[in-house]
């Protein structure tokens, strides 16, 4: 058996961002992920101003060698009657292929000395006793640390392995995204959002992607999914071909890849983030965004903030319940009152195409609002 420090199971976003930050300890980590690299995640590849600040905290020219990120400026909204917002961002705003993103991330993981990787292996079983976390990987291989980090996603092994939380449709989001060549009139450093009669609440996106590529996808509530029978897949073939204000972008546009899709547990319940000897980071503590549906950012920070509390930790020699829950009053800070306020839109918002519509217009005719809103992007 294997003996670390630490545990990082997943080397996305979230697990690469907390190995980078303990770059200047000298920990032993071992970073496992059932996939190789590098490799495509299902997304819709927006990157937050809030992802790229926790690069710069580790170093100001962090992105430099990133050259698929794509900066942009503003988001153009459509309401279920037409009514356009443009906004301009008051923060950064990014989108890059998440194939490259994620291996720019990992690949900055990989300078840290004292790391081993196990890529292409499962996280088979997990169990703790005495104080250590057991891994037990698909290839056989068994690890042992006092602390594990499930940065695992959406289907976390480590959440569901030590802690009692459920899948609930009333915070969950599907999604389904493709890509396009050749849309019209859509500028390269403007995200366009479409708010659509029969599929709230959710939007459709056009997000834009360096060398003419766009992201374009769907997504809505889960249970509204299920509640409806929405075939997603369908019904985002359905808009890019039927949809008055989206079909005019797809005229001489050309496919790319095949529809695929994906969940996203919304930050819009508590749930167990920490405890004996684990914390949970990004979608495996579900942190994703209850309005917008972003989750990069959110992973990245609470990446920061639990290598933080395990520095403090291990230092100590203190991984109790007690201890731990540290972060979860970090995240909670940071985080908590952001997505009560999102959720509380969210639910006033569906099923309401008229009160969408309303604030559209007041926000695209007055200073105030279209400034709260601002704020939201």
């Amino acid at each position: 058996m294997q003996q670390y420090d630490i545990i990082v199971a997943g080397a996305g976003p979230g697990g690469s961002t907390f190995v980078r930050c303990l770059a200047d300890t000298d920990l032993r980590i071992a970073l496992i992920d059932k996939a190789t690299f590098p490799r495509d995640k299902i997304c819709g590849d927006a990157i937050p101003g809030t992802a790229i600040r926790v690069g710069r905290r580790r170093s100001r020219d962090y992105w430099d060698g990133l050259p698929a990120l794509n900066p942009l400026r503003r988001t153009r909204g459509f309401s279920p009657s037409g009514t356009i917002l443009d906004v301009e961002y008051v923060n950064d705003g990014y989108t890059c292929p998440r194939l490259d993103f994620d291996q720019y991330l990992l690949e900055q993981a990989l300078t840290y000395p004292r790391l081993d990787t196990h890529f292409g292996t499962k996280l088979k079983n997990l169990v703790r006793e005495n104080g250590q976390n057991i891994a037990t990987l698909s290839d056989g291989t068994q690890l042992s640390a006092p602390l594990i980090i499930g940065a695992d996603g959406a289907h976390s092994v480590v959440a569901k392995k030590l802690t009692d939380t459920k899948m609930d449709r009333n915070h969950y989001c599907a999604a389904v995204r493709t890509y396009y060549r050749g849309l019209t009139d859509i500028k390269d450093d403007r995200m366009m959002f479409y708010f659509l009669d029969g599929f709230l609440p959710g939007y459709f996106w056009i997000f834009p992607l360096k060398d003419g590529l766009f992201n374009v996808g769907f997504g809505m509530l889960s249970r509204q999914v299920s509640e409806r029978k929405i075939d997603l897949r369908d019904s985002l073939d359905r808009i890019v071909a039927e949809s008055p204000q989206v079909k005019s972008h797809f005229a001489h546009a050309e496919q790319v890849g095949k529809n695929e899709g994906f969940g996203l547990p919304l930050g819009s319940r508590t749930v167990p983030r920490s405890g004996d000897g684990f914390m949970l980071v990004g979608d495996a503590a579900g942190l994703i965004d209850p309005f917008t549906g972003e989750g990069i950012g959110n992973a990245m920070m609470s990446a920061e903030m639990a290598a933080a509390v395990a520095r403090e930790c291990l230092a100590s020699g203190r991984l109790d319940a007690k201890s731990l829950r540290a972060y979860d009053t970090a995240v909670t800070k940071k985080m908590g009152f952001d997505f009560k306020m999102k959720h509380l839109g969210q639910r006033i918002l569906a099923d309401r195409p008229w009160l969408i519509n309303g604030l559209m217009r007041l926000a695209s005719g007055n200073r105030l609002a279209h400034w709260a809103l601002k704020k939201v992007v």
